[in-house]
């Protein structure tokens, strides 16, 4: 549920003075204990089975095999190989490869199956080729059908909504989704088409809504449009909507959305807890007088901000402790907030100021919410979580999404520092772990404008020069000679800011990496659109905030109010968010009823989770800058709208052609 209102409980933050003094009490209004409405036991941790996925390679090379077994087996097991060689080379973004096959695939006199498959074929070409029109006429007949296959209507009913989405028209998407899911029988995909239309709404207009709730006489979407017209209301407000949401499930127990809305309300926490002991009191430790004075203000406003929208009048009373400059001194701040009664700490922020309150044992009595970069090598101490912008983790998540994406063998370049380092090395070591492969690991230096020898090391061109060079001096004559980049590498890791990456991307483009898909973490984004200079990024993908990046109409009206309460620091807008962020894992970690399990809706991340060890990821937000802008990926798509290619037949493939005679070629080439 990536555009989902930030559902938060929040609370007053009061400032404080740099020495290790508390706020004045007779300036503090009496404040009562937290009261959670009961959620039902949703702690357990769901083991998560590894998600098969075939990389761009794999799928070219089934289609390959497919294609050359086509050409000795009869119809319409001929139809069948080239059908799914299609389907392959769609999947694998070989357009070109897919409509030339396609076209020529007779399937006159064959069982209807055939023509249908060709159809949806089209229809998924047209749509990654972007020629909506084109899928729109395509998609009439199934818009009008009414004896089609639920298999094959699924994925029609999902493309259609593809296509409505592409012209603007989300509220015929929307209906094609809710049509959609009386066809679908598997949990997961029923789950996954929800979400989709909580998305969809989220895009719709307001007004536009509230028209189509008046106009329709439908159960389904009426329970639908009710529950987006609730966020519109109440969505600045998340105690009120966390009531609604309450009342919405008690008053509608046969509602089409009373799983969905359930799901909702979950993810808005708190779980309750009621044996343990209210929290009246929290502390938030910061070095707002230090040389990270103003990191620490921006995660202070974080917090200050969202406090004002909140109308519950149950909140605890927060403290700001100013831990100055000095990060050990940070124990003795703890230490202080814990005498004055804190009974959950946040912060300190930083690395070392952090890694002084574990060393010390500190946090073994209070719940403590650490915001500073600890290795996550091995276990926090119980009642300790580390909640964080670690560019590592980041890095990790990169490698996962571009192992997703198909890719398996990268080029990695990235700035000669301790911070560039630490960031190719994370990605490196998940990349690795996840069976992909390192070709080449290039610096470079950030002040240059010239990155050409670091890619062109990167890309092998500097070992195929020296050997034309070698080769001239042997035979003693010119040579005329074009390097030739390595092959190998499917995808670049870019480790960079904004500034550098405008000035390395068009690099790679030029030393033949236009078609070299990139991957980079969300330091290659400033967080402010720029199309002018952006434009240079165009095709790079990364990960980011979704605070950052969605721009729905839920998104707008939570930022509309945010913006009303501070005026923010240009620069330190991540810093903000963790601020948000923190203060909803404050409201929930003390209450929940298995310590280390938590999934939570973000502003900082898609899904807050909770691993085994304390620490908290920020899953992320995927974007591609496309003229000069991120576009959202991932928000309104997927997979379930292609021709299933099971894992089997690709294994079965990889196989067949490992053990192929070596004079016989495919048709086509095997480089992507």
């Amino acid at each position: 549920m990536k555009s989902l209102v930030l559902f938060l409980s929040l609370a007053l933050l009061v400032s404080c003075v740099s020495t290790p003094t508390k706020q004045d009490k007779s300036a503090s209004k009496p404040v009562q204990a937290v009261i959670i409405t009961p959620l039902g036991q949703t702690d357990t941790p769901v083991p998560v089975q590894p998600i098969w996925t075939p990389s761009r390679a794999e799928l070219v090379n089934a289609a390959q095999l497919w294609i050359e077994e086509a050409r000795f087996v009869l119809t319409p097991e001929r139809q069948n190989l080239l059908l799914r060689s299609t389907a392959a080379l769609v999947r694998a973004e070989r357009l070109f490869e897919a409509k030339r096959i396609l076209d020529a695939i007779n399937v006159a006199g064959l069982p209807v199956q055939y023509a249908e498959r060709k159809r949806l074929l089209r229809i998924q070409l047209a749509l990654a080729q972007e020629k909506f029109e084109l899928a729109s006429r395509y998609l009439a007949r199934y818009r009008r059908a009414q004896d089609l296959d639920p298999e094959f209507r699924t994925q029609a009913l999902a493309l259609s909504a593809q296509a409505y989405l592409a012209a603007n028209e989300p509220m015929k998407a929307l209906n094609e989704l809710i049509r959609r899911e009386q066809y679908l029988t598997d949990l997961t995909d029923i789950e996954n088409n929800r979400e989709r239309i909580w998305r969809v709404l989220g895009q719709a207009d307001p007004i536009q809504l509230q028209i189509e709730r008046q106009a329709t006489t439908s159960n389904i979407l009426g329970d639908w449009l009710d529950l987006a017209l609730l966020f519109n209301d109440f969505g600045s407000d998340p105690h009120r909507l966390r009531q609604t949401l309450t009342d919405w499930i008690q008053f509608n127990p046969l509602g089409s959305t009373q799983v969905f809305t359930s799901t909702l309300l979950r993810m808005s926490g708190p779980p309750a807890n009621t044996q343990n002991a209210p929290i009246l009191k929290v502390a938030l430790l910061l070095p707002l007088t230090s040389k990270f004075g103003a990191a620490a203000q921006a995660v202070h406003d974080g917090f200050a901000a969202m406090s004002t929208l909140d109308s519950n009048p149950l909140k605890p009373e927060f403290v700001v402790y100013d831990v100055g400059e000095v990060p050990e001194l940070a124990t003795s701040y703890y230490n202080l907030a814990m005498d004055d009664g804190a009974n959950l700490i946040i912060g300190p922020l930083g690395k070392q100021a952090a890694s002084a309150i574990v060393n010390n044992r500190l946090t073994s009595s209070v719940p403590t919410i650490l915001l500073g970069g600890i290795n996550q090598s091995s276990a926090l101490p119980p009642n300790t979580y580390q909640f964080d912008l670690a560019p590592e983790q980041e890095a990790r998540q990169v490698a996962g999404r571009a192992f997703l994406d198909g890719h398996r063998v990268a080029a990695v370049l990235h700035p000669n520092s301790e911070w560039g380092q630490r960031i190719a090395l994370s990605f490196a070591n998940q990349w690795q772990s996840l069976g992909g492969i390192i070709a080449n690991t290039q610096t470079y230096n950030e002040a240059s404008n010239d990155h050409s020898f670091a890619i062109k090391e990167a890309f092998g061109l500097n070992t195929s020069e020296g050997r034309k060079s070698a080769l001239s001096v042997l035979l003693n004559t010119k040579l005329e000679f074009r390097p030739r980049r390595r092959q190998d590498i499917d995808i670049v890791f870019l480790v960079s800011r904004p500034v550098a990456g405008r000035l390395i991307k068009p690099q790679i483009n030029f030393y033949q990496g236009h078609e070299l898909p990139v991957y980079s973490t969300s330091h290659i984004y400033s967080g402010v659109r720029d199309i002018v200079n952006d434009t240079d990024l165009n095709q790079v993908t990364f990960g980011d905030m979704p605070w950052l990046l969605l721009d729905d109409n839920r998104s707008r009206m939570l930022h509309a109010s945010v913006n009303s309460q501070v005026q923010r620091t240009v620069g330190l807008e991540r810093l903000f968010v963790l601020g948000m962020d923190a203060y909803l894992l404050s409201r929930v970690i003390p209450y929940l009823e298995s310590a280390r399990s938590l999934r939570l809706q973000g502003v900082s991340g898609d899904r807050l989770v909770l691993d085994a060890n304390g620490y908290i990821e920020r899953k992320l937000t995927w974007a591609r800058f496309e003229e000069g802008a991120p576009r959202i990926l991932d928000y309104l798509e997927g997979t379930d709208s292609y021709e299933n290619i099971r894992e089997d037949e690709i294994r079965q493939s990889g196989s067949a052609s490992n053990t192929r005679q070596a004079g016989r070629t495919a048709s086509l080439p095997v480089s992507d």
